[in-house]
């Protein structure tokens, strides 16, 4: 009675004899359930077991990650080292080019020769064709210092702040100067290569002696002239230079792009880096600005010349696969900046394009410091802050020419801990 009441009733007394209803007829034997307990049983090891490979490959897979992120990070190194070209910058503030006659002046005892073949011998005449074709150089003045500072830093030797003959028929091809073999022979660029660095204000051996082999700014420019009189036929001297340099220079001539980098470091934040630094930096510059003391290098003890700022590399281990000597005089040649652009107390007329002042040597450690840490997802801020802190001044605290000299350590970070 009480089960056949049981959909009516919840209540029921303990001690109650009950009848188990008939309509539960699933009954499993109790060997069925043993076997399923097996089953069970092997099933929950299977699993086990495949959870316990998917841990060991999951741990496997964390070292592999580990080790592809330490390959990423030398072949980011590689992969630049490949790609990058040294570019260097000015400061956000317009950059004024300073016309002192470097790559704009002809000079008409130069040029006689050419003058003496065009048919222009007055003097008046000559005067006049030379201010013309410094005018054609001024207006071209920023391209012609780009392109000359790009080729002369581009052989595997010699000075990077001059061209030699490789450097110069670099030029020459670049700028397919020889579609006509019979306008511009090889003979014809050699000869005018060999003219440009002759002195033909001087007499007898003097004059043969003043052919270096090197072309310097302006014997660059007279070059670039007497192609120009060679290549076309029609026109005045000044002509002739201005269809050379908008037909053939600008349009195929390599130049070093001289903006970007210096527009990256002129923000506040470098500058705060540079601050930060500038005490160490300063004594470690002073310190290889004396360095070289052969030659004129005695008189320039307060600035720094290529062979001190290789010095200077060499002993910080900075020289090595990412970094050539070649390529820190390239580096040397592409920093120098312009007048206006120093510092107030750097003003100097007597440092040329062959010194490097304190503010140009602050620059090239950070070109140094973009190259040798090439981390595309870092600021450029913290790449050369950490490159000063990390490479620079260690070393110096551990060289015993920097003993006594006031070098001031690096504090930590409040909180920092670890690298």
């Amino acid at each position: 009675e009480v089960m056949a009441n049981a959909e009516g009733t919840s209540t029921m007394k303990i001690g109650d004899r009950i009848t188990v209803p008939m309509w539960i007829d699933e009954y499993t034997p109790h060997g069925t359930l043993k076997q399923y307990a097996k089953e069970i049983k092997i099933s929950h090891n299977d699993a086990k077991r495949v959870a316990n490979n998917v841990i060991a490959d999951y741990t496997e897979c964390l070292e592999d990650r580990q080790r592809f992120r330490h390959h990423i990070h030398d072949n980011v190194h590689y992969t630049w080292q490949s790609l990058c070209t040294t570019i260097l910058s000015r400061r956000l503030r317009t950059e004024e080019d300073i016309d002192d006659g470097t790559y704009t002046t002809i000079d008409k005892i130069q040029f006689g020769n050419e003058f003496k073949r065009l048919g222009i011998l007055s003097e008046e005449m000559k005067d006049e064709q030379c201010a013309e074709m410094k005018k054609v150089l001024k207006m071209r003045i920023r391209d012609l210092k780009r392109i000359f500072q790009f080729y002369a830093a581009a052989g595997d030797g010699g000075p990077a702040d001059s061209m030699d003959h490789s450097e110069f028929w670099k030029l020459v091809k670049d700028c397919k100067l020889q579609k006509d073999r019979k306008t511009m022979p090889s003979v014809r660029i050699d000869l005018i290569f060999q003219c440009c660095n002759i002195d033909y204000s001087l007499e007898g051996k003097d004059r043969l002696a003043s052919d270096d082999g090197e072309l310097e700014p302006h014997e660059f420019v007279e070059g670039l002239a007497r192609l120009a009189v060679y290549k076309y036929s029609k026109g005045t001297p000044a002509q002739r230079l201005q269809k050379l340099l908008e037909e053939d220079l600008l349009p195929n001539a390599c130049s070093v792009d001289t903006d970007v980098f210096r527009e990256r470091i002129a923000g506040d934040r470098v500058k705060d880096v540079f601050q930060k630094h500038k005490h160490n930096m300063k004594i470690i510059y002073k310190e290889y600005a004396a360095d070289d003391q052969e030659g004129d290098a005695v008189l320039a003890g307060d600035t720094m010349n290529s062979n001190e700022l290789v010095s200077f590399c060499r002993e910080f281990k900075m020289v090595g696969p990412l970094l050539s000597e070649r390529a820190v005089k390239v580096l040397f040649a592409y920093v120098q900046q312009e007048e206006e652009m120093l510092d107030d107390d750097e003003g100097n007329d007597e440092v040329g394009d062959s010194e490097m002042v304190f503010s140009e040597f602050v620059e090239s450690q950070a070109a140094i410091g973009c190259q040798m840490r090439p981390d595309p997802y870092n600021v450029v801020e913290i790449r050369i802050d950490h490159f000063i802190s990390q490479e620079i001044i260690p070393r110096a605290l551990e060289m015993i020419r920097f003993r006594a000299k006031g070098l001031r350590k690096l504090q930590k970070p409040e909180g920092a801990t670890g690298e």
